[in-house]
């Protein structure tokens, strides 16, 4: 009878559990910002303002010494009317982030991740690709 070691199993567990986490905890999309320092956030940049217990999303941000201004993100980047603009002393926190981005990052790893887990699982196992060769 032959012997089957656990240890590498145990091995590709913990390495596929590992892969998973890092994966998961670098999809974050948005991430809170201390300190600005005045002028405009690159046009496309989304941030999130919190203030008196809600949220907004803005885009076109702009930074003052006393104000922070946006445009909401669904109305266009060049909406200049629909700017709305908050005191500093009404912002609770900011968060600056690109969830599109994050969304896309996303399906790619879900897709790439597992797919080679799935090729070195089976390469370590049976010492051969897990897909059929082709013709």
């Amino acid at each position: 009878m032959e012997h089957v070691s656990v240890v590498p199993l145990a091995f590709t567990r913990l390495t596929v559990v590992a892969i998973t986490a890092v994966a998961l905890a670098s999809c974050s999309a948005w991430h809170h910002i201390e300190l600005l320092q005045p002028g405009p956030f690159d046009r496309a940049q989304q941030v999130q303002v919190w203030h008196g217990g809600q949220v907004d999303q803005w885009h076109a941000v702009v930074v003052t010494p006393d104000w922070i201004s946006g445009i909401p993100f669904l109305q266009p980047i060049e909406c200049d009317s629909c700017r709305t603009a908050l005191r500093w002393w009404a912002v609770d926190s900011l968060r600056i982030g690109s969830p599109v981005r994050a969304f896309w990052k996303s399906v790619a790893l879900f897709f790439v991740v597992p797919l080679v887990t799935v090729e070195v699982v089976c390469s370590l196992a049976a010492r051969r690709s897990c897909w059929p060769a082709p013709d």
